[in-house]
């Protein structure tokens, strides 16, 4: 067996301040299905990875982050362009951990090698010329892929070699280092990562976090028989603070929250939900501007959605609700309705 970078975490390191500023593009792979990850399991993902992406410098010319919560399919809950800020990623993350959501295209198990797809398909969409990462986490050694293992480890590695060539790289983890093809994913053991359960990722965060910053910071040269020279430090405690008078205030970290004050204690919104800063209260993510990026021109009226001319802004007190046209009609902004595409000669 390939000795891998982690096997209960005894692996250590150097303590040491690496440059993770970027510019990069990572795409995460979670196991989102309740078959593949008991609950209690799945309950510790949003704070690890709210703190792995904490190392790095999350900004529209630097770092940006992907997110893809998968089962029998993936779900894409933040391409390269959604989550651009510590707040809009923070906040897909939260949105992620409310996987019953998405719980039609999860249900069932595992499957690795469409993860990898997807995986390497963001990654092809996005900025040409920066680093392109993925992280592969898995759990256990079942997958929907097919029944025969060896079936399991083909498609595996042909995605793998694929996101490979296209020049992405690779990390990988896994609960017990027992999926079939796990070693295919990276072929790197520096970059597979094996931990008992998912309530051991707080161990694993800085060694994770340390491998991925390799790849940007090319003054540390990880080696079969040193994986890991050096270490991040712990990532800083965010805090909340309360400022004027308001009970219930935005939480600059996480728009998936809200901070009560004057306690300043944070509280969650209900799944599906974003804290609303025009209303102070959680309201849809889908009218709250930091999941939907929606602002409204002007107080209240209709007005065109800003990339797709089959929707439309309705804003009542600057809040923008997205609306659909009916099928096969276009909003038309000179008219403030929708129509056929052949009935105006305005345009989009």
């Amino acid at each position: 067996m390939e000795r891998l970078a982690i096997l209960f975490l005894v692996t250590i390191g150097t303590v040491l301040s690496l440059d993770c500023n970027g510019p990069a593009e990572i795409v995460i792979a979670v196991p989102g299905s309740k078959e593949a990850v008991p609950n209690f399991e799945f309950s510790f993902l949003e704070n690890f990875l709210t703190q792995l992406v904490s190392y790095f410098n999350i900004a529209p010319q630097n770092t940006r982050v992907g997110l893809i919560l998968y089962g029998k399919e993936p779900v894409v809950i933040a391409d390269l362009d959604d989550a651009v800020t510590k707040q809009t990623l923070n906040t897909r993350i939260t949105l992620m951990s409310h996987r019953k959501l998405y719980v039609d295209s999860l249900s069932g198990g595992q499957n690795v090698p469409k993860a990898i797809q997807k995986v390497d398909e963001l990654l092809a969409a996005g900025r040409g010329s920066v680093p392109k990462i993925g992280i592969i986490m898995t759990y256990s050694g079942s997958d929907l892929t097919s029944p025969d293992p060896q079936t399991v480890i083909a498609r595996i590695a042909k995605e793998s070699a694929a996101a490979l060539n296209n020049g992405i790289k690779l990390l990988a983890t896994n609960t017990g280092g027992g999926l079939p093809g796990f070693y295919n994913i990276t072929m790197d053991a520096c970059r597979l990562f094996s931990l008992g359960s998912y309530s051991n990722l707080k161990a694993l965060l800085p060694y994770l976090a340390s491998a991925t910053c390799y790849i940007l910071d090319s003054s540390v040269n990880p080696s079969p028989v040193n994986c890991f020279p050096a270490l991040l430090p712990p990532p800083l405690k965010e805090t909340v603070q309360c400022h004027g008078d308001a009970l219930h205030q935005e939480d600059p970290t996480n728009c998936a929250y809200y901070v009560q004050c004057p306690m300043a204690i944070r509280m969650p919104c209900a799944p599906g939900s974003l804290f609303d800063p025009k209303i102070t209260r959680c309201n849809s993510k889908e009218a709250v501007t930091c999941y939907s990026g929606l602002t409204c021109p002007a107080q209240k009226g209709l007005f065109p959605h800003p990339w797709d001319n089959t929707k439309f802004l309705s804003c009542s007190n600057s809040i923008p609700y997205v609306n659909d046209c009916p099928d096969n009609l276009v909003f038309y902004p000179l008219k403030s309705e929708c129509d056929y595409p052949d009935n105006s000669i305005d345009g989009y």
